[in-house]
């Protein structure tokens, strides 16, 4: 019996290393360049012409700010520049998507697509209006979608956790929870 017991320990206790050795974080790797920690955020002309998407993602904006964190806080610039977070509205072909995040970085001078894992300079953040309006959204939820994508900005990855969090995929109508504080905590507060 004793043999039994100790074999079933040292199995339980391999499960639990390997799986939590091996469980996806909720952030990306690699962090944003600017050091200063505040985002420099541009409206689109799709956005800044907008009151309504103006005030979509002003909100959203607000969400992430005051979290604690080492990230301080987004700045409204009055014109774009190369390191400015571009925020847009615009619609898309696809079915279902309802917002999207590019990263940048800087190359030779250039801005070039970069991967999730790499620094980024900056973002271009869109949320699709068509796909929106299909799905009858309330401003609640537009609000929730803007800030699902302004996450995706500082380095949030879609949660891999069964939790309440604005980073699930989906139409939601939740601001950042605590959840998503914590993982933006870990990852700012780390770089």
């Amino acid at each position: 019996m004793k043999k039994f017991f100790t074999i079933s320990t040292f199995i339980m206790s391999m499960f639990l290393f390997f799986n939590v050795s091996t469980a996806k974080a909720d952030t990306f790797g690699g962090g944003r360049s600017n050091s200063n920690r505040n985002i420099m955020v541009y409206l689109d002309s799709s956005v800044a012409n907008s009151s309504y998407y103006n005030s979509i993602y002003s909100y959203a904006r607000s969400y992430w700010s005051n979290t604690g964190t080492s990230f301080s806080g987004f700045l409204v610039a009055s014109s774009n520049s190369p390191t400015s977070d571009e925020y847009c509205v615009s619609t898309t072909a696809t079915s279902g998507l309802l917002g999207r995040t590019y990263p940048y970085k800087r190359v030779n001078g250039s801005s070039v697509t970069a991967t999730n894992n790499e620094y980024w300079e900056w973002c271009k953040i869109f949320i699709y209006s068509n796909q929106m309006d299909a799905y009858s959204m309330t401003d609640d939820q537009r609000r929730s979608n803007a800030a699902h994508e302004i996450g995706h900005s500082l380095k949030l990855a879609h949660t891999t956790a069964n939790t309440s969090s604005v980073m699930l995929q989906g139409i939601q109508s939740i601001q950042p929870t605590s959840y998503d504080i914590g993982q933006l905590r870990s990852k700012w507060n780390s770089i």
